[in-house]
C-alpha cells in the first residue's frame, strides 16, 4: 500500500520514528540501529515502509533502504517469525551478516538475536535460503567462513554484531591470511 514516506523527522528512539509529512505525523517502528546513525531531527528524511495489517492493529515499519524493507517482508513471511522478530533481526544484524549466516548455515549467530531460539534459527535458514536470492541489494556479499566463525565467537563473548563485523572485515582487509584465533584476539583489542 505504501512505498515510502518522505518528510521531516520529528522524533526517533530505539523503537519508533515519527515523520511529519505535510502536517500528518506517521509513527514508524524502526530498527534500533537507526539511533546510532547520524540522523538529524527536523530534516527531510525518507523511510521505505512496510504496512503490516493484523486482526487487531495496523502498523507501519520504516527502513532507511529498500533492501532492508524487502528483507523485513521476506523475514515476516517465514512461519514463526512475526514483524517484531523480523525487526529484531534487522536491529541486531546488518544485511551482509544476515546473508552470511543464512549462506553458511550459522544458526548459532542467528540464535543470538532476542526472540530467536535454535529451532527457529534453523527453520529460518531453511526458509530463507531460497528467498534471499530474490532480494536485490548492491551490498549483498557473503562473509568468508573464517570471518563468519570470528563473528560468531565475538558475539558469544557479548560483542555487538554490527561493530564486530566491521572490525573483523577491517582486520581481514589488512591481512586475508590471518589465523582465526588472531582475528579474534585483534578484534577484541579493537572492540
Amino acid at each position: 500500500m505504501y512505498e515510502y514516506v518522505n518528510g521531516l523527522l520529528q522524533f526517533i528512539d530505539d523503537k519508533i520514528a515519527i515523520v511529519d509529512v505535510q502536517g500528518i505525523g506517521y509513527k514508524l517502528f524502526v530498527p534500533s540501529k537507526l539511533c546510532e546513525q547520524s540522523i538529524s531531527l527536523d530534516k527531510p528524511t525518507k523511510f521505505y515502509v512496510a504496512h503490516v495489517v493484523r486482526e487487531d492493529s495496523e502498523s507501519l515499519f520504516g527502513f532507511m533502504t529498500k533492501e532492508e524493507r524487502d528483507l523485513f517482508l521476506k523475514l515476516s513471511s517465514v512461519s514463526g517469525i512475526g514483524p517484531k522478530t523480523a525487526l529484531a533481526i534487522l536491529s541486531h544484524l546488518d544485511i551482509d551478516t544476515f546473508f552470511s549466516a543464512i549462506t553458511n548455515h550459522n544458526a548459532l549467530l542467528l540464535s543470538k538475536v532476542p526472540g530467536i531460539g535454535k529451532k527457529t534459527a534453523e527453520r529460518l535458514i531453511l526458509d530463507m535460503k531460497d528467498k534471499i536470492g530474490s532480494i536485490s541489494t548492491p551490498t549483498k556479499k557473503v562473509l568468508n567462513p573464517k570471518a563468519n566463525d570470528a563473528l560468531s565467537a565475538l558475539m558469544n563473548l557479548g560483542h555487538d554484531p554490527r561493530k564486530a563485523q566491521k572490525v573483523v572485515q577491517s582486520i581481514l582487509s589488512e591481512n586475508a591470511d590471518i589465523h582465526l584465533s588472531d582475528i579474534i584476539k585483534e578484534a577484541m583489542r579493537k572492540l
